[in-house]
C-alpha cells in the first residue's frame, strides 16, 4: 500500500545570516577558526571588552570588490579569532594606527601583510609588522588593506583585515564585498557607504541584473542602507551610485544570491520489492548550486528486521527488506551553502517463499546413523519441516528420516546404495520451498553380501557366507542367523584372533522384504561361497557382492531367483562364489546346476554336506 511522505527542509540558522548580515552593518573584518558557539555579531562592538570602542563608525564599513572573512557558510571555525575593527576615512599624506584584537583564543605570533593598495602607492609593510598594534603610510588616494595573520599554540591560524579609504577628489562608492545570502521572499539588509573629502554624498540603488522571470524589490533606493528582497532563487546584482557637492561620482555593485535548500521528488508512492532481493530507491534531486552531500537511514523495520542501508550512490540507494512489510527511509540532500532537504519514503518488503538449504551429500557405512539439518530463512515468523524419503535403492527397506517436522533429522539406510531425503518448508503465508541431500551408503568393508526379496508376511529367507574351508552348511565354516548374528551379540570367529576377518550378519529379516547383510571387513584370500536359505514361504530373492573396494555398486548382482518350499524341506539356493585374491581384488562367480540353471538344492542336502 502506498503511504504518504513528509518533505523536510532543515535551513541555514537565522544566527548565520544574522553574521553575514551584520558585516555588512560593520562588525568588523574578522576571521574565526575554532569551534563552539560564537558571540552574536549584532552586539560583539558593544561589549565592555570589545576591542576598538572608539574606532570611528562609518555609514558602511566595507569597501567595493572584496569578501569579508567571516559569515560565509563555509567558514570553518577554530578556536582562534581576530578582530581588525571597521574601515577608516583619510586624506592621502597621513599617517593611521591599524589594529588587530584576539576576541577568542590565545595568540602565539602573528604578521602584518599587504593584501590590496592602489597601484601608484608606495606603501611598505605596516611598522612594527609582529605586534598587534601597528602604523601605515598613506600616500596616494585610494583603498589600502592590510591583512593580521595570526597563529595560535596549537598551529591553528586566523587572520582579519584592516581597511583604510583615502580620498581626494570624486567620491568613492563602497558596497559589500563578495555575495551576500538571503532567502526567497526574506529582507535582507545591503550597507553601502560613500567618502569623499568635500562633504556629504547622496545615495541611489538600482538593480542591475535578477534572474530571468524575477520580480526582486528594492526599499530605501536613497540611504545608505537598501532592503532587497528577491522573489527567485538566483543571483542579483545590485548597484550604488554615490554623488558629491560638486556632482562628481562613483558606483560600487553587490552580489546577493537568494538561496534554497535542494528540491527533491518525494513521491507519495511506495518503493515495492520482494524480501531477500535488492530494491533500488532512487529520489530526483536538484539545487541551486549543487548537492554536496547525500546521507539514507532506515528509521524504522518490521519486527524481527535486521536490514540496513545497501550501496549508495548520491541519490540511489540500494538495500535488501529481509522481512515482509514497511520500512520507512530517510533521505537527506545537503547542498553547497549548507542547506538540507529531507524526504521519508515507504518501502514495502512482498512475501517471498523461504530459503531453503540442505548438505548436498552426506557420506556413510550402511546401518550407520547419519544426522542431516536444513537452514531456512523466511521474512515470516514461523517455518514448518517436512522430511520424506524420496528414493532409496532397490531392495531397500529404510524408515524415513526422523524427526520429520524439525529442521534436523536422522536416517539410516540399510544396504549400500544412494538415497535422496528431501525436506519441504512451509512459511506462515504458505509459501514452501524444497531441497534435498544425498545419502551415499558405501560399502567400506573387504567383502558385503546383502540379500532381499519380494514377499512379505510370513516369508523369512536367510543369507549364508560360508568359508573355503566348509565341509557342510548350516556349520560353523557357515556365517548364518544362529550363529553369527550380530543383534544378538553372536560371534563366529573365523581365522586369525579379533574381529578383522570375523564374518557379521548385521541384520535378520523374518517377516519379508529383507535386506540381510553378511559383512568381513578384512577378508582372508580364499573362496567364499553365497548361499540362501527359505527359511518359510516363497520370495524371489536378489543377492548382491561388493567385493575389491566396491562402494555404491555391486561387483555383481544375481536374481531374483524364486525359493521356497519343496517335498519334505525347503530349497537352499547356492548363489555363487567369491574368491578373495587380494586387498582390492576379487572374483564372483555364479553358480549353476548341470541343466545351467540357478544352483537350487533341498536343506536337507546343504545341512548334510557341501
Amino acid at each position: 500500500m502506498a503511504k504518504s511522505k513528509r518533505v523536510r527542509f532543515l535551513f541555514l540558522s537565522r544566527v548565520s545570516l544574522c553574521v553575514s548580515l551584520c558585516l555588512c552593518l560593520g562588525c568588523g573584518a574578522r576571521t574565526v577558526l575554532g569551534t563552539g558557539d560564537e558571540p552574536d555579531a549584532d552586539t560583539a562592538d558593544a561589549r565592555p571588552d570589545a576591542p576598538f570602542p572608539d574606532a570611528p563608525f562609518p555609514d558602511a564599513p566595507f569597501p567595493d570588490g572584496r569578501v569579508p572573512d567571516v559569515g560565509r557558510p563555509d567558514a570553518s571555525p577554530t578556536e582562534l579569532m581576530l578582530e581588525c575593527g571597521p574601515p577608516q576615512m583619510t586624506t592621502p599624506g597621513t599617517r593611521m594606527d591599524i589594529r588587530a584584537a584576539v576576541t577568542r583564543g590565545e595568540l602565539l605570533r602573528g604578521e602584518w601583510l599587504i593584501e590590496e593598495v592602489p597601484p601608484t602607492s608606495m606603501a611598505v609593510l605596516p611598522e612594527p609588522p609582529d605586534s598587534l598594534s601597528a602604523v601605515v603610510v598613506i600616500d596616494v588616494p585610494g583603498v589600502f588593506a592590510y591583512r593580521f595573520v595570526g597563529v595560535s599554540p596549537t598551529g591553528e591560524e586566523a587572520s582579519c583585515i584592516a581597511e583604510i579609504f583615502s580620498v581626494a577628489g570624486p567620491p568613492i562608492a563602497s558596497c559589500p564585498r563578495g555575495e551576500l545570502l538571503a532567502f526567497p521572499l526574506e529582507p535582507i539588509m545591503v550597507m553601502g557607504a560613500g567618502f569623499d573629502d568635500d562633504g556629504p554624498v547622496t545615495y541611489s540603488w538600482s538593480i542591475a541584473s535578477s534572474p530571468p522571470g524575477s520580480a526582486p524589490r528594492l526599499e530605501g533606493t536613497s540611504d545608505p542602507v537598501v532592503t532587497f528582497v528577491g522573489d527567485d532563487r538566483g543571483t542579483y546584482v545590485l548597484e550604488l551610485t554615490v554623488v558629491d557637492v560638486f556632482g562628481e561620482t562613483d558606483t560600487c555593485r553587490a552580489t546577493v544570491r537568494v538561496i534554497g535548500p535542494p528540491i527533491i521528488a518525494c513521491d507519495s508512492d511506495a518503493f515495492v520489492g520482494p524480501t531477500r532481493q535488492p530494491l533500488e530507491i532512487v529520489l530526483p534531486v536538484s539545487d541551486d548550486t549543487r548537492v554536496v552531500a547525500h546521507r539514507w537511514e532506515i528509521l524504522s523495520r518490521p519486527p524481527g528486521s535486521s536490514a540496513v542501508v545497501g550501496s549508495v550512490r548520491d541519490n540511489r540507494m540500494t538495500f535488501t527488506p529481509d522481512k515482509q512489510g514497511e520500512y520507512e527511509i530517510l533521505y537527506t540532500a545537503t547542498d553547497s551553502d549548507g542547506l538540507s532537504s529531507t524526504c521519508l519514503v515507504t518501502a514495502i518488503g512482498l512475501p517471498t517463499p523461504p530459503s531453503l538449504m540442505c548438505p548436498p551429500s552426506v557420506e556413510t557405512p550402511p546401518l550407520r546413523t547419519v544426522t542431516v539439518t536444513a537452514s531456512a530463512i523466511d521474512d515470516g515468523d514461523s517455518l514448518s519441516f517436512a522430511w520424506e524419503l524420496a528414493t532409496r535403492p532397490v531392495g531397500s527397506s529404510a524408515a524415513p528420516p526422523s524427526p520429520r517436522n524439525r529442521a534436523e533429522t536422522m536416517f539410516t539406510p540399510d544396504i549400500a546404495g544412494e538415497y535422496v531425503l528431501r525436506v519441504t518448508v512451509t512459511d506462515d503465508d504458505g509459501e514452501i520451498a524444497t531441497c534435498e541431500t544425498t545419502v551415499l551408503a558405501v560399502s567400506d568393508e573387504g567383502l558385503r553380501v546383502e540379500m532381499f526379496w519380494n514377499t512379505g508376511g510370513s516369508s523369512d529367507m536367510d543369507i549364508h557366507l560360508a568359508r573355503q574351508e566348509a565341509m557342510r552348511w548350516f556349520s560353523s565354516d557357515d556365517c548364518y542367523y544362529a550363529n553369527c548374528n550380530a543383534s544378538s551379540g553372536d560371534v563366529l570367529e573365523w581365522y586369525s584372533a579379533g574381529p578383522a576377518d570375523n564374518p557379521s550378519l548385521d541384520l535378520d529379516d523374518t517377516n519379508g522384504f529383507g535386506p540381510e547383510n553378511i559383512n568381513i571387513d578384512e577378508p582372508r584370500a580364499g573362496v567364499y561361497t553365497i548361499g540362501v536359505h527359505a527359511f518359510s514361504g516363497r520370495g524371489g530373492v536378489t543377492v548382491r557382492v561388493y567385493c575389491g573396494g566396491d562402494r555404491t555398486s555391486p561387483r555383481a548382482e544375481f536374481g531374483p531367483v524364486t525359493i521356497g518350499p519343496r517335498p519334505g524341506g525347503r530349497d537352499f539356493w547356492r548363489v555363487a562364489e567369491v574368491d578373495i585374491t587380494g586387498v582390492a581384488s576379487c572374483t564372483v562367480t555364479q553358480l549353476f546346476n548341470a541343466a545351467g540353471s540357478p544352483d537350487i538344492i533341498a536343506d536337507s542336502t546343504a545341512m548334510s554336506s557341501f
